[in-house]
């Protein structure tokens, strides 16, 4: 195997360029192997003056053998081609392959580079459907037409690139256009954007990394939610009281104050830092003032965000920042024109006008 030294994906020897990235590949060093009984090796350079000495051997006359016949050739043929009944057919095609339009090489189609030339296999927006054998093969008679964009946005507020958005839906991923080809934290299929009766509908594909949305208005969390304020990625989590067991036997614990949730920071996956337990009307997170604060990460406003309790559920709210709060989407949904959503490690804003 071959080790992209770009984003670390593993190839096969015979590629020349990553699936993953498109980087051209580094072929390994090629490892003497010791010519094995039989096989033909070179000699060395013979010393000057040396002359060979061949053996007088008996040599066998050669005998030409004339043929019975030969094919007739059709009239269409040109001068010294001989005529063939029976044309070759190409192999079929395995399922879930398909062939790189540049070099010709099959390549299973989930690959966005061809792995022996490097050439890009799915245009921009194409989609892939399923088929028999859990493959896939690339869509071409769905017609798309397209209603809007994703524009990037920079750390200074400013434009920085746009990738279009096509009705009836787009799928976005690692590898779909320029904006996301060098985003480590994006899956190949991360989100999709589906156009219906005049909305966009906003879903996270099973992603690794989640799909966010900037809250422009009272948020209801629930249980095991994870939102952003700054660079910080945190998870709400609810407190309630111990249950006994079927037997009886009541399950020991620190004495509960009043705490009814926490905010826990997430590392990695399955990893959390820091915990702030939750216990009042409400709680503070800001860079500044609050209950929580986070005073390292200048993305955080002074006063940021609040979490709060009341007898319909818990809420999240932002305080106006300047950098906005974001949820993770547990569910699809339909997201306005002009929304702001983060997708791997940038920062977009929606623009449709779909009718």
């Amino acid at each position: 195997m071959i080790i992209c030294s770009k984003c670390g994906k593993e190839n096969q020897d015979r590629y020349k360029f990553c699936l993953g990235c498109g980087t051209q590949l580094s072929a390994p060093e090629p490892v003497a192997v010791p010519a094995a009984r039989g096989t033909m090796q070179s000699s060395p350079t013979p010393p000057a003056g040396y002359s060979p000495v061949v053996a007088d051997l008996p040599v066998a006359p050669l005998t030409i053998t004339e043929p019975e016949s030969l094919p007739e050739r059709s009239s269409n043929t040109s001068p010294g081609t001989l005529s063939s009944s029976v044309e070759p057919k190409p192999e079929p095609l395995p399922p879930g392959m398909e062939l790189c339009k540049t070099c010709g090489s099959p390549n299973p189609v989930e690959f966005v580079f061809c792995g022996n030339c490097g050439g890009r296999l799915k245009e921009v927006g194409q989609k892939t459907v399923g088929i028999a054998g859990g493959g896939a093969m690339p869509s071409r008679s769905t017609e798309t037409t397209q209603v809007g964009k994703l524009a990037l946005i920079r750390p200074d507020g400013s434009e920085g690139g746009s990738h279009p958005l096509h009705a009836p839906e787009t799928i976005i991923g690692r590898g779909t256009g320029p904006l996301f080809d060098n985003d480590s934290y994006l899956s190949p299929r991360h989100t999709r954007f589906t156009f219906s009766q005049g909305q966009m509908l906003v879903e996270d594909i099973s992603s690794l990394n989640g799909v966010f949305v900037r809250t422009t208005r009272e948020e209801p969390i629930n249980d095991g939610d994870v939102f952003r304020i700054g660079q910080e990625l945190l998870r709400f989590d609810v407190i309630r009281e111990p249950q006994s067991l079927e037997d009886g036997t009541e399950v020991m614990g620190s004495p509960n104050p009043g705490y009814w949730g926490r905010i826990s920071i997430i590392v990695g996956p399955g990893v959390d830092g820091s915990a702030f337990p939750l216990m009042g009307d409400e709680i503070v997170l800001g860079r500044e003032r609050g209950d929580i604060m986070f005073s390292d990460d200048g993305y955080v406003s002074g006063t940021h965000a609040k979490v709060s309790i009341r007898e319909d559920g818990y809420f999240l709210t932002d305080l106006g920042s300047s950098n906005g709060t974001f949820v993770r989407l547990n569910e699809p949904r339909h997201v306005p024109s002009g929304s702001f959503i983060l997708i791997g490690q940038q920062l977009f804003r929606t623009d449709y006008r779909y009718r």
